[in-house]
């Protein structure tokens, strides 16, 4: 039987998720890229200290996306927000720090109903955790959105780095600078990412998902990575400072003895070929993001 305590989130900073249901399948690509982060859980509201006019983007236009062709891919840098065809639910994982399953409630168009979103900001220099509580208070204003928390006992997955001696992969290293106040369009080069912009990115392309980030934490690859397991993940690396890194890897669960050499491999095996770290099972608590009310959006 599940633990369960109610709190109201609205807007909130993202929360510390820690943990997510065992066993559960694994989600569809796009699914994959959900993310999570940290949303006190308390039986009262919203702290007193949330600030009195929530920071905004200075301009947002929401189309509908019906092209069957489209890829679907979300950028978020320090100029702002460039998603393309991305299901609402996605975006409120995003803005709330959750997995895309672990956002509950709501009209089947949260996932049916597809958009491209540009939203951008003539701030210099917008730290994540500002941009993610502009994205939130987009959400309020053009789709009216509303949203608690409820947790939950269940398991996780710790990533912690796979070697003893503390060596990282080829593709996890300090970072050492990045191009600022610029937006990706386009999936990343997991090559030459020397003009890369700061920022953490992830595309789906042939059922073949691509993460990159650029003068990032070790905490926005554990976002990136929450629905790829079946559970969510904790960061129980130690590693500290600013990362640039590289993931490509294939949506499913498990290792995949038959596979190529040259193929893109399954998380658990790209995240220790890639990157040197690995995903421990371990018990803990989950919290879901249950919608309250939300509505289609509001004309540009």
């Amino acid at each position: 039987m599940s633990e369960t305590k109610h709190s109201v989130c609205e807007p909130l900073a993202p929360h510390a998720m820690r943990s997510a249901s065992a066993g559960s399948s694994i989600l569809a690509a796009a699914a994959i890229l959900t993310v999570m982060g940290v949303c006190a859980v308390t039986a009262q509201v919203v702290p007193a200290d949330k600030p009195a006019t929530p920071p905004e983007f200075d301009a947002v236009s929401i189309k509908e996306n019906r092209d069957p062709a489209a890829t679907m891919g979300m950028s978020v840098t320090s100029a702002g927000l460039v998603a393309r065809k991305v299901a609402i639910r996605f975006v409120v994982a995003y803005a709330y720090g959750f997995r895309r399953d672990h956002v509950i409630g709501g009209p089947s168009w949260l996932d049916s109903t597809e958009y491209d979103i540009i939203a951008r900001t003539n701030q210099p220099n917008v730290p994540g955790a500002m941009r993610e509580a502009m994205v939130r208070t987009m959400l309020a204003d053009r789709f009216q959105l509303r949203v608690h928390t409820e947790s939950r006992a269940q398991e996780t997955y710790a990533l912690v780095v796979e070697r003893r001696d503390g060596r990282l992969g080829p593709s996890l290293t300090r970072s050492t600078g990045c191009q600022k106040d610029s937006i990706a369009t386009s999936a990343p080069s997991l090559e030459n990412r020397a003009n890369a912009p700061c920022g953490t990115r992830a595309f789906v392309d042939n059922s073949r998902v691509s993460v990159e980030g650029r003068g990032r934490p070790i905490a926005d690859l554990v976002r990136r990575l929450q629905g790829t397991s079946g559970r969510a993940v904790v960061d129980k690396t130690g590693l500290t400072g600013l990362f640039d890194f590289a993931l490509r890897y294939t949506p499913q669960i498990g290792p995949d003895s038959s596979r190529d050499p040259g193929d893109v491999p399954e998380i658990f095996t790209a995240l220790r070929e890639q990157l040197g770290l690995s995903l421990r099972p371990e018990p803990g608590f989950v919290e879901m993001l249950v919608i309250d009310n939300v509505q289609l959006p509001s004309p540009n």
